[in-house]
C-alpha cells in the first residue's frame, strides 16, 4: 500500500510538472504570435506564465530531492566512509528539515494573511494566496523526500550496505 501511495506521488509530481511547464510555453508562444504576427497581445498570458513559473519552480525542489540534484558541496563526503560518512550525511538531511520546517510554517503564515486580504491577481481575478501556498505545499512535499531520505539512510547503517 505504502509503495502504491509513493507510486502514485512520484508520478503526480513529474505530470504537474510537465504540465505547467507545457503549458507556459504555449501560452508564451501564443503571446509571441499574437504580439509580433497580429500586433495585439494578451492581457493575460504573462500572468499565467508566471504563476506557472512559481509553481513549477517550488515544486521542482521537492523532484530535485528525489532524484538527487540539488547542489551541494561534496568536499566532504567525498573523503568520509562509513559511519562518518553516513552521519553527516544525515546530520546534512537534519538540516535540510529543519530550513523546510521554517519554510513551512513561514510561508503558511504569509500564505494565511494573503487568504485573509483577499486580493486577486490584476488580469485572472486567480486569490493571491494560490501563489503564495506554492511554498509551504512545495516544502511539505519535499519534508516527505528528506524524511524518506533520512528512513534509507538509517535503514541502510542497520544493515551495514554501503553508500
Amino acid at each position: 500500500m505504502v509503495k502504491k501511495l509513493a507510486n502514485i506521488y512520484d508520478h503526480m509530481e513529474e505530470i504537474l510538472l510537465v504540465v505547467c511547464l507545457l503549458i507556459m510555453v504555449v501560452v508564451i508562444f501564443l503571446q509571441v504570435v499574437m504580439r509580433y504576427g497580429f500586433n495585439n497581445s494578451l492581457s493575460w498570458s504573462e500572468e499565467l506564465a508566471r504563476i506557472l513559473f512559481i509553481w513549477a519552480s517550488w515544486i521542482g525542489i521537492s523532484f530535485g530531492q528525489k532524484k538527487g540534484e540539488h547542489i551541494k558541496i561534496t568536499l566532504v563526503i567525498d573523503n568520509l566512509k562509513g559511519k562518518a560518512r553516513m552521519a553527516v550525511l544525515l546530520l546534512a538531511d537534519v538540516f535540510t528539515l529543519a530550513i523546510l520546517a521554517v519554510l513551512i510554517l513561514k510561508g503558511f503564515e504569509i500564505t494565511q494573511k494573503i487568504f485573509n486580504m483577499a486580493s486577486t491577481t490584476p488580469a485572472l481575478y486567480i486569490p493571491r494566496w494560490i501563489l503564495y501556498a506554492a511554498v509551504p505545499i512545495s516544502c511539505t512535499l519535499m519534508s516527505v523526500r528528506v524524511l524518506k531520505s533520512i528512513w534509507d539512510k538509517l535503514r541502510i547503517s542497520r544493515t551495514g550496505e554501503v553508500i
